[in-house]
């Protein structure tokens, strides 16, 4: 039993230690940024996985989840908005994640920009563009590339209008 419990706890202290992103409330609450929009997670078949749901009931986000076709959607139509209102008519995506699903979300109006911390390219794009949107993958994303990327945002004076999570 003693056993039993001290694999429980360091289980515990590690998750609590780790530095990547779990859900996209923790970046609403840490950084204060605007979620545009949340993409279904691709749940594996994992020991212990009835922990996750059960956690994800209590929280209240079990079944709140849409089709990717409408979180598309959404995503579209909250990046739009807050545009407007910033008047911000060149916007780019960058975020932590692969390029390749940087494309995949981005829409007509939105450009994709690329890694921040990985991508002399993305830096420059970033600089001539009038905001960013970031794009960040639960799970995979880490905050220090996170903060990384918000710090270079901000030294180029240009505004986050808000995050969209993978």
């Amino acid at each position: 039993v003693l056993g039993a419990f001290i694999a429980v706890f360091f289980l515990c202290v590690a998750f609590l230690m780790s530095d990547k992103l779990v859900n996209e409330k923790e970046l609403k609450r840490r950084y204060g940024i605007m979620v545009l929009g949340v993409f279904r997670r691709n749940d594996k078949k994992r020991a212990f996985g009835f922990v996750d749901k059960w956690l994800d009931k209590m929280e209240g986000v079990s079944g709140r989840e849409m089709e990717d076709s409408r979180t598309f959607e959404v995503v579209a139509a909250n990046a739009l908005n807050y545009m407007e209102q910033d008047r911000a008519a060149d916007v780019i995506l960058v975020g932590t994640v692969e390029t390749e699903k940087l494309e995949q979300v981005g829409a007509a109006a939105l450009s994709v920009g690329g890694n921040l911390g990985k991508d002399a390219s993305a830096i420059k794009k970033a600089a001539a563009c009038d905001a960013v949107i970031l794009v960040e993958q639960r799970g995979g994303s880490l905050f220090g590339g996170i903060e990384q990327e918000l710090d270079l945002v901000r030294s180029l004076g240009k505004k986050v209008i808000g995050c969209i999570v993978l």
